[in-house]
């Protein structure tokens, strides 16, 4: 029979409180999926801005999971995400770095061909998002992708 020693016990309760407290496991919202492509504008409108809101709070724990779907976001609204990373150069730097993860990741659970066409796709709607910076990097950054396993 071990002993069990109060004071770890103590100041494992005091992490606990002190997490719960300054909310270090707070999760930050992410929109469903199929809010993305509702028919109904402003139901995207507000799921997008949750991606985005998301992405901007995100790290390396929830990066793939918000990424897949603010790449859902860029194909429903790329205006609008366009113009909110154009104002946010911090948030797409994290963004373009992580885009041979992220596309590496969606190809082992999609497949190869499934995540060219995506990206391809994508590539199109950005280059038709006009004067945007960040549409224009962000397609650059797309196309210089190796998509290969």
């Amino acid at each position: 029979m071990s002993k069990v020693n109060w004071n770890s016990g103590f100041w494992l309760g005091c992490v606990l409180w002190l997490a719960g407290s300054q909310n270090l496991w707070a999760v930050q919202p992410i929109a469903q999926p199929e809010r993305l492509q509702s028919a109904d504008a402003a139901v995207v409108a507000a799921a997008v801005t949750e991606v985005l809101t998301a992405w901007a709070g995100s790290d390396a724990t929830n990066e793939i999971e918000i990424g897949e779907q603010l790449l859902m976001a860029w194909s429903t609204s790329t205006g609008t995400v366009a113009h909110w990373f154009d104002q946010q150069p911090v948030a797409l730097e994290h963004w373009l770095a992580v885009q041979d993860y992220l596309f590496l990741s969606m190809m082992a659970l999609n497949g190869e061909d499934a995540v060219k066409q995506q990206r391809d796709a994508l590539v199109l709607l950005l280059q038709k998002a006009g004067s945007s910076p960040a549409a224009a990097v962000y397609s650059q950054r797309l196309q210089a992708l190796e998509l290969t396993f």
